[in-house]
């Protein structure tokens, strides 16, 4: 295989403003989970307070987001995906989470865009939070994107950048459309500027993780570990980021180097693709380089599931 790829960067909004719940455990458990979430990788110890939240308070809509925000974060669409829907039933003019909603849905193959295009346009309809209209626009333009209407896409980025200018997300994935295009040049000009930003280390790791992408197709191997090394320092648990640190040393025959993040992307096992990429690339790896056959086999057979 090629390097890991997926060019559909996730940020993670900040909640929405609910009125509080009556259950002091519920808000306990709520508060935890923030305050766990907002550390790197924190995702794996936010979601147990989260859960602990709607399990004191089923109703309690912002425990419920941020549950689905948490599992996203942890690769189990389907559990972000009901919990959203359980956030909705709860509050349903939540323009947040009708996008986050809209993301989950859209990033399947399962024919469910009409219904991720449904819900964007519910948070697009929005009148009382700009923020969540904002990252709707963002979305919106991915689905587009996913279409390969570039054109289109890049106009919802835009606009999504008049509503937030200091916010990365519409310029990494004006960064994206421009790699999507080939336009390469313009790709490196953007992602350049939003790794240079520092008020959202997820956009800033995905720039350096893209910037690596670009130097492995053009086969500047050692510009591409210095940037994986850069997105990792902004997110360590970035597995695709370990996942294709890993094609770079191989292809600059550090194999023991290699091995160690494949298998930190293994370990992470947070993004299914991540997974299953460096399984199959683990797996060349022990076949073609290391000559441990035995193992290669099982790592193609895990790849395969």
């Amino acid at each position: 295989f090629g390097f890991c790829q997926t060019f559909r960067p996730r940020f993670r909004p900040t909640a929405p403003r609910w009125p509080p719940t009556q259950s002091v455990k519920a808000l306990r458990e709520y508060a935890e989970g923030v305050a766990a979430a907002a550390q790197p990788g924190g995702a794996a110890q936010a979601e147990p307070h989260f859960r602990s939240a709607v399990q004191a308070d089923s109703g309690f809509a912002p425990a419920q987001h941020e549950l689905g925000v948490a599992l996203w974060d942890l690769g189990r669409r389907d559990e972000a995906v009901q919990a959203y829907r359980r956030a909705l039933a709860a509050r349903p003019d939540s323009a947040m989470t009708h996008n986050n909603l809209g993301v989950a849905l859209m990033r399947t193959d399962d024919g469910a865009d009409a219904e991720a295009r449904t819900e964007l346009l519910a948070a697009l309809a929005s009148a009382n939070d700009p923020a969540a209209v904002a990252y709707a626009h963002v979305s919106l333009g991915n689905l587009l994107r996913q279409g390969k209407d570039y054109a289109a896409a890049e106009k919802e980025y835009e606009t999504a950048r008049r509503l937030m200018p200091q916010h990365p997300a519409p310029l990494l994935n004006l960064g994206v459309a421009s790699l999507m295009r080939k336009d390469n040049v313009a790709a490196e000009g953007v992602l350049r500027r939003v790794a240079a930003m520092d008020n959202e280390r997820r956009a800033v790791a995905d720039a350096h993780r893209l910037l690596g992408d670009l130097s492995l197709k053009e086969s500047r191997f050692d510009q591409a570990v210095v940037e994986y090394e850069q997105a990792l320092e902004a997110r360590p648990d970035h597995a695709f980021a370990h996942c294709n640190l890993g094609v770079a040393y191989r292809k600059l025959k550090r194999f023991d180097e290699a091995e160690a993040a494949y298998r930190r992307a293994l370990e992470l096992d947070n993004d299914p693709k991540a997974t299953g990429a460096a399984h199959n690339n683990l797996g060349n790896l022990l076949m073609n380089e290391l000559n441990r056959p035995a193992e290669a086999a099982e790592h193609f057979r895990k790849a395969l599931q």
